[in-house]
């Protein structure tokens, strides 16, 4: 579906409105379609070979599956929505749809389980806001974006295989991203380490607070960098300053927020987890390190190889960043134990970063990373004010001991407020 975003960001760009609706148009058909056909033959398959497959014998457990299958049909049309909202940089649109899903899934599920309906009512809330959501989108496209004249437009869909092809290696990437973590999950059972498991969903979790501030980013960056060409020297200029700025925003607002979260992981997670994480600390520390990169380009290196063309490339760097940490992560546990799995997890990302700027360079120049130095100078700042901060804390907690959790989170959190604002004025003196 991201083919779509791509195509319907360039063709608005040079005003080709009819060619632009028709991918549009294309694009809601064919997601529909291919959510009703997985559906339904679903659907007929799952007493045959699903239920033996899975071991469900449950009349209402099988039910239930099938209830979800039409999760199916509504998630597919939203998709659909989204990439068409998010091509016609549409954000606001976008927002509110987002907003509709969120708020129905959390009001829907909450509501139909107090009432009794347990499961059936969590996949209820589910196709609900999924519904809901996707049409709301679907109307504001056909009367905002579609337009159509009185004159009913045949679609041509001689660009279907184009679309194909521009979509399936972010369709790739996507499978890498949302998958990576179940298979770090899957080697560190094999290699037994267990509890490390919890380890590694809590630094998920963790980096869930980081991926708030980067998914707008990345979304509003992609219709940019469809829209523009780097072979023009004007729109080339824009691409290069919209790039920077990306970078200098997760300097400014992710970097902080990383270290501070590596660096007190000690005294964070038992405050936010519980005591029985205290040992996890070092582990989760060295795993959030690994999301460093994406404060010096790697949050718009994807969408920029994406935008202008070069998906091969973009799908590359993701797929040597997770070998190379799986590779990386196997031989370190030999070594360490899972506290090497996470060092490997953590070198294999930045060598995807290396290759990422190795990439850029060679194929536009080295302008887009002409401020590599100031970004690695920030970093390092940033890490030796908020390892000074730690000291004074940890020689603190030696006078005066803070029993209370609540009392210790207020202090750690006027601690970060504290640093953030010495970071926020070394970099004003800086310039």
């Amino acid at each position: 579906y991201r083919g779509c975003s791509y195509y319907v960001a360039r063709l608005d760009k040079l005003d080709r409105k009819q060619v632009s609706r028709n991918v549009i148009k294309i694009t809601l058909i064919t997601k529909s379609l291919i959510g009703i056909g997985l559906s339904l033959s679903i659907y007929f398959l799952a007493e045959v070979i699903i239920s033996p497959l899975i071991g469900i014998e449950d009349p209402n457990l099988v039910n239930l599956f099938k209830l979800a299958l039409i999760l199916l049909i509504t998630k597919n049309l939203l998709e659909a929505v989204l990439s068409i909202l998010i091509g016609s940089s549409k954000l606001s649109i976008y927002i509110i749809v987002k907003v509709i899903l969120n708020g129905m899934q959390f009001v829907f599920t909450v509501l139909l389980v107090m009432l009794g309906w347990k499961l059936f009512g969590a996949v209820f809330g589910l196709i609900l806001s999924t519904a809901t959501a996707g049409l709301f989108g679907l109307f504001y496209i056909k009367k905002k974006i579609l337009k159509q004249n009185s004159k009913k437009e045949k679609i041509e869909w001689k660009c279907l295989p184009q679309l194909v092809k521009r979509g399936y290696f972010f369709s790739l990437n996507t499978i890498i991203k949302n998958t990576k973590n179940e298979f770090f999950i899957l080697f560190l059972t094999l290699f037994s380490f267990y509890s490390e498991i919890s380890y590694l969903r809590v630094g998920v979790s963790i980096a869930i607070v980081f991926n708030l501030f980067l998914s707008p980013i990345m979304i509003s960056l992609f219709p940019i960098f469809s829209k523009y060409s780097w072979e023009n020297n004007k729109e080339k200029n824009t691409l290069t300053q919209v790039f920077h700025h990306s970078i200098k925003f997760c300097l400014l607002f992710i970097t902080p927020v990383i270290i501070f979260c590596t660096i007190f992981a000690s005294e964070l997670i038992p405050l936010i987890f519980g005591l029985n994480y205290l040992a996890s600390s070092h582990f989760i520390s060295v795993f959030l390190i690994s999301y460093l990169p994406l404060t010096i380009g790697m949050v718009a290196i994807p969408s920029f190889f994406f935008g202008q063309g070069h998906p091969r490339i973009a799908f590359l760097i993701d797929l040597i960043s997770f070998i190379s940490s799986i590779l990386f992560g196997i031989s370190f546990s030999f070594i360490l134990g899972s506290l090497g799995f996470a060092i490997g997890i953590t070198i294999g990302t930045f060598l995807g970063v290396i290759f990422g700027i190795f990439a850029t360079n060679r194929k536009f120049g080295k302008e887009l990373f002409s401020i590599n130095k100031i970004s690695i100078l920030i970093n390092v700042i940033a890490v030796l004010l908020c390892g000074l901060l730690y000291i004074s804390f940890h020689f603190f907690t030696q006078w005066i001991m803070l029993k209370n959790s609540f009392l210790k989170l207020l202090v750690l959190g006027l601690i970060f407020l504290c640093y953030y604002i010495l970071f926020l004025i070394i970099l004003m003196r800086l310039k």
